[in-house]
This record gives C-alpha cells, structure tokens and sequence, in this order.
C-alpha cells in the first residue's frame, strides 16, 4: 500500500513540473525554430555611461578566506567587493551591505588605468522584452558577474532572468574584458599601499 501512495505522490510531482505553455507549432505540426532560440533583444543605454560609473561591485566574490586574527564571527560564505573607479580602493561589503571597516584592499595605478579605459571604451544594453506570447521560455536564471554604481542608481550586467529575459550588459568585447579584469583582481587581492594609488 506504501508503494502505491509513494508512486502516487512522485507521478503528481512530475505532472506538475511539467511546462504548461502552449508549444509555438508550424504548420507541419514541429517546433517553429524561433521558439527554440528564444533571442532576447538589446539597445544602446544612452543615458547611462559606464565611464561615470563610481564604483564597480563585484557580488558573492568566493576567494581567499578575509579571517583576520583568528576573528572568526565575521568569516563570510559569500560578501562583494566594491571597487572605487576613482581611487581604486576596493571594499569589502557584509551581506548586510554594509563596509567591513576591518578589511580593505587597493588596485596599483596600473589596474585604475586599465579599469577606466575599459569602462570608457564600453557601451552599456539594456535587454528588450519578448512580447511574443507564444513563445517558450526556459527557467534559467544567472546571477549579474558585476554591479556598475552611478552617483543615483546601480545597474547588475550579466544577469538573466530567464530564456527570454536578460537584464542589462555591456556589449560583448567589453563584457569578456570586464569579466577578466575582476577575475583579475579577486585573485590577486593587494592591501593597500596609497602611495602606488596617487
């Protein structure tokens, strides 16, 4: 009897975990090829310049363990850091969102150059819903690789929301290069040294 209900219980929570969305068939009755790519749209940002841009976070950054002094409470599973564009210092940011004042680290004049070249030769997009109705979208969901801060608002890139909803991002060149420079700079982590940053 146990095995029947237990049967019972698992086919229902596959049923319902079934895509309940109309299917976009042609003609032939297969697939129309535009349901299956489900392309998200993007156009230029014109009132956002990525090089206004005051600092750039760096969310859920996994790297080496910030412990100071055997201080143990404030260890972290995951916390951002946020790099001033300007001075290059970089800020370790609680999930409370508040500064860890105990931590912080700097980017050498080197790193500031690189950073603001690459934000001043980049373009920032903004995804254009589907409005297709018909059309299938996947549940796929991606956490933004960075954060551009602005003096009155913030902007995640990479961040997708599902098959046919991305959320904002800098064209494709600069969004590898950016990728690669924070990359860069979660591995190599420096403690601050101001006089290389003026």
């Amino acid at each position: 009897m146990k095995k029947w209900v237990v049967a019972i219980a698992m086919g229902g929570l596959i049923i319902s975990f079934q895509n309940c969305s109309k299917p976009n068939l042609n003609g032939t009755g297969s697939l129309d090829a535009s349901s299956q790519e489900n392309p998200v749209m993007q156009a230029p940002v014109s009132t956002l310049v990525p090089s206004k841009a005051v600092a750039v976070e760096i969310p859920n950054s996994p790297f080496v363990d910030l412990n100071v002094d055997g201080n143990s409470n404030k260890s972290m599973n995951s916390y951002s850091l946020r790099v001033n564009t300007q001075t290059g210092v970089i800020n370790v940011l609680l999930g409370n969102g508040e500064i860890d004042s105990s931590k912080e680290f700097c980017l050498g004049s080197e790193q500031i150059s690189v950073l603001e070249d690459l934000l001043a030769h980049a373009q920032l997009y903004e995804a254009i819903e589907d409005s297709n109705p018909d059309r299938i979208c996947t549940m796929d969901y991606s956490y933004p690789y960075a954060k551009l801060h602005f003096t009155e608002k913030e902007v995640a890139l990479g961040e997708k929301f599902s098959g046919c909803h991305k959320g904002a991002d800098l064209e494709k060149v600069s969004s590898v290069k950016l990728k690669s420079f924070l990359s860069d700079v979660v591995s190599n982590l420096k403690s601050c040294n101001f006089d290389a940053v003026q």
